[in-house]
């Protein structure tokens, strides 16, 4: 067994060293994954009901930029193209009506857009057309907000660009002017700021607005997953990596729910898990980010995850080699593990079989001392019963002989010899003998109370013999009552009954040629009857 245990714990020990680290943050994550296609058909749900209601308000312009608007912001997150073209209806319905505020509304939806799928110099055209002095104020914090990040953009594509500099200058200005826009202690307010701060490398103010918004505001939707999103950036830059990734996971859980295939935070938790080593879940999380930015349809996301997904696919041929390695070792280790414990079962099997077979031994030998306790018994019984039998037999005689011996004498010593011959002749022997077997009778049915019903079990119905009331049995019965009680002799039986040897072995003959036994089997079987 020691042979055993140096087998087995080496095995245990290297598959525990291959389980997977914790991962229980992502438990929810992953639940919400396998549900992506409910969350999906809510969202289809949700853009029928709006083509059904475009449908209803007919030529209504005004009524049908708004459901357009609608739509937009349903396929903003969704589908580029489609998100564009609604873009472009609300621009067309703008012009014809020659309403400004309905065209300067189109425009920064078309250019939020645009900017999504990286067309930054078209964002850049139409920002330009738009006289940001003839906005109102939530629409100006939305330009502001998406002229600066054009500008961050810009400054991140062009890195060894000559502007760089200035990119990032108006990045930072335009993103002040949206905050001064703001109502202070508002959602936008916080949210615009902590990114400010974030820019600008003040993570502890930025994060101090972060707490703000997150604890006194219930945030849901996109909003909730773009603020949780840039707060674990914030977290990531102050070193606090837990947090960060808590609030990514978070954020990502939001961008499943509201359906959002620009899903940055699922992204960035692929790429971490990814640096750790965990290969498995990192590429499970980028597969669903590159499957959703291209049904986004947005090809710099494309572009993005089709950088990363190369190195994420060579790890994970690595780590198929080593586990085809392993599980070569695995199989190594398993055979002779089978070997060994086939081993030792060969030996619990042959242990076992002796054990059987000295189990048997011990059996039959209880058997037999059960056997021959209980014939000792019967024995016992037997002698007892018949001992005090014979000595009142040879009491009676005793006294009878006594009694007859005196009347002998008396009438010798009385000279009265003439009656002795009737004093010879008072004495019945064959009243003796009868008195005699039904004494033998009584006490053999004492001993052997059921010996006439099996004795009669082995003959058929019509052959069985009968007792009188179960007290004094006939010629056969006794015959086989005495070989029962061991006198097999027909000699001895014949001198007890007072019948020839002859006329006994006739008795016996007939008994056994009208049994249902053989006649070789029954005298076993009569001795076979117990006692009490």
């Amino acid at each position: 067994m020691k042979i055993l245990s140096y087998i087995i714990w080496p095995i245990i020990f290297i598959t525990s060293c291959q389980k997977n680290p914790d991962l229980t943050i992502y438990t929810e994550l992953n639940n919400v994954l396998e549900n992506r296609a409910e969350f999906e058909m809510q969202k289809r749900d949700y853009i029928d009901s709006l083509n059904i209601e475009l449908n209803l308000v007919g030529n209504n312009d005004n009524a049908k930029y708004f459901i357009f608007q609608a739509l937009h912001r349903a396929y903003y997150s969704y589908k580029y193209d489609s998100a564009v073209f609604y873009a472009d209806e609300m621009m067309k319905i703008a012009k014809n009506t020659q309403d400004s505020s309905l065209l300067y509304n189109a425009q920064i939806k078309t250019s939020a857009t645009l900017l999504r799928a990286g067309m930054l110099l078209e964002v850049k055209d139409f920002l330009d057309s738009i006289p940001a002095s003839k906005l109102h104020d939530s629409l100006q914090v939305e330009y502001f907000y998406i002229k600066a990040m054009l500008y961050f953009d810009l400054f991140d594509k062009y890195s060894s660009s000559i502007y760089k500099e200035k990119y990032w200058s108006l990045g930072s200005e335009n993103l002040k002017s949206a905050i001064a826009i703001t109502k202070p202690n508002s959602i936008k307010h916080h949210s615009l700021s902590g990114l400010y701060n974030l820019k600008m490398g003040d993570y502890i103010v930025a994060a101090h607005h972060y707490d703000i918004l997150f604890s006194k505001y219930k945030l849901t939707g996109r909003q909730f997953a773009v603020d949780a999103s840039t707060y674990a950036t914030v977290y990531g830059a102050m070193g606090y990596e837990d947090k960060r990734m808590n609030l990514l996971v978070n954020a990502a859980i939001e961008d499943i729910k509201i359906v959002n295939r620009e899903n940055s935070a699922l992204t960035h938790i692929g790429n971490k898990l990814f640096e750790e080593g965990k290969i498995d879940i990192a590429s499970y999380y980028l597969d669903i980010a590159l499957n959703d930015a291209k049904l986004y349809g947005a090809q710099l996301r494309q572009e993005q995850l089709v950088q990363i997904m190369p190195s994420v696919e060579a790890a994970k041929a690595q780590i198929i080699e080593l586990q085809k390695k392993r599980i070569k070792t695995y199989a190594i280790l398993s055979s002779l593990l089978a070997l060994v414990i086939l081993g030792v079962l060969v030996l619990l099997f042959r242990q076992l079989r002796k054990v059987s077979e000295a189990r048997t031994i011990i059996l039959k030998k209880n058997k037999a001392i059960r056997d021959n306790n209980t014939k000792l018994r019967e024995v016992n019984l037997v002698k007892e019963e018949y001992i005090g039998f014979s000595f009142k037999t040879s009491s009676d005689l005793i006294q009878k002989l006594d009694d007859y011996r005196q009347s002998v004498e008396t009438k010798i010593k009385l000279k009265k010899y003439d009656e002795l011959s009737s004093i010879i002749n008072r004495g019945n022997i064959k009243q003796e003998r009868d008195r005699f077997l039904e004494s033998f009778d009584r006490t053999f049915l004492s001993i052997f109370p059921e010996f006439v019903l099996k004795f009669n079990k082995l003959f058929s119905e019509e052959d069985k013999f009968m007792d009188d009331n179960g007290k004094i049995l006939n010629t056969e019965l006794r015959i086989f009552a005495l070989i029962r009680l061991g006198i097999q002799d027909s000699e001895r039986i014949s001198q007890i009954l007072n019948y020839s040897v002859n006329t006994i072995n006739t008795y016996k003959s007939k008994v056994k040629n009208r049994s249902t036994l053989n006649n070789d089997d029954f005298e076993n079987e009569i001795k076979k009857i117990e006692s009490i």
